[in-house]
């Protein structure tokens, strides 16, 4: 029989993690799920961990002959699920508590013209045992409403694992994107379907590991450089009318911050696409033409009441 909901566990190593993913899995009061684990560890850790677990049935492992690496072993554990709903839950994330997927089931169960929905997360860093709620604010789920590609500014949706995808929406991660696959997909996602958000944890999200790929990708200049340009490109022409300007400025900002100040370095990050004209007016300009336009973006930037 067809489970309503596949649990998707991508893994690879972090055994002390995946064991809270793991309890929390099996605490649910709602039962109607299948679990999928796709394991990208070069040693059997996962694998003996899983021994001491009776998933029975429910259970698929796979570890992967070759490393996939992320997304490619999201996108593996996708492939082998069979639920209705798809919920992505990262090996080092887990269930707040036993009515989570329940819960995230319901948003979706209520509303059946709907392929996405989200939930906040409790943050908890790896490095410092602090935790925070982060949650989309009113404002900014009213923006995505009728903005879907405003995650390019700000990524308030929060980790995979705080989503659930109807399966008839849902789209593979780009396997040519590391730091902004999320946001590549939800906006891909949001483009063609509507959405609903609770503000409540629903998950505990474990941030600032050092096996993280996002602790080494968020300061790389060239991975940066080469992702947002990219993202860019492909959502454009989704862009609101008489918004493009905002995006743009963005993209030069940024251009600024990880000190891409020329064409060459924006061409040397990979990149091959097309670079707005804006952009290389600004770049090609001079040194007080540069400071201007800086200027001019700082007192635009769209995320002046964005937070």
């Amino acid at each position: 029989m067809t489970p309503k909901v596949s649990i998707c566990i991508p893994a690879y190593r972090q055994t002390h993690y995946l064991k809270k993913t793991l309890d929390s899995v099996l605490c649910q009061d709602y039962d109607d799920y299948e679990v999928v684990i796709t394991d990208d560890s070069p040693d059997a850790s996962v694998e003996a961990l899983l021994a001491e677990y009776s998933f029975g049935p429910r259970l698929t492992y796979l570890r992967n002959a070759t490393r996939r690496g992320s997304p490619g072993n999201w996108n593996r554990a996708v492939a082998l699920s069979k639920g209705e709903y798809i919920k992505l839950l990262h090996h080092d994330d887990w269930f707040s508590n036993p009515t989570s997927l329940a819960q995230y089931v319901a948003m979706l169960d209520a509303n059946p013209g709907t392929g996405f929905a989200f939930s906040g997360a409790t943050a908890r860093s790896a490095r410092s045992g602090r935790t925070w709620h982060h949650y989309a604010s009113e404002r900014q789920i009213a923006r995505l409403r009728r903005e879907p590609t405003c995650l390019f500014y700000r990524n308030f949706v929060g980790p995979p694992s705080s989503t659930i995808i109807r399966r008839t929406s849902f789209l593979e991660y780009a396997d040519n994107l590391v730091w902004l696959v999320d946001i590549a997909q939800y906006i891909g996602i949001l483009r063609r379907t509507d959405f609903v958000a609770t503000q409540k944890p629903l998950i505990v999200s474990t941030t600032q590991a050092a096996h993280q790929i996002t602790s080494a990708s968020h300061a790389d200049p060239r991975l940066n450089t080469y992702e947002y340009f990219r993202l860019f490109n492909e959502i454009e022409s989704s862009i609101p009318a008489g918004l493009r300007h905002l995006y743009v400025g963005h993209l030069l900002k940024l251009a600024y911050r990880f000190g891409s100040l020329s064409l060459e370095h924006i061409r040397r990050s990979g990149y091959d696409g097309e670079i707005p004209v804006e952009v290389v007016s600004a770049l090609n300009g001079s040194s007080l033409h540069r400071a201007w336009e800086l200027i001019k973006l700082r007192l635009s930037s769209p995320l002046r009441g964005f937070e």
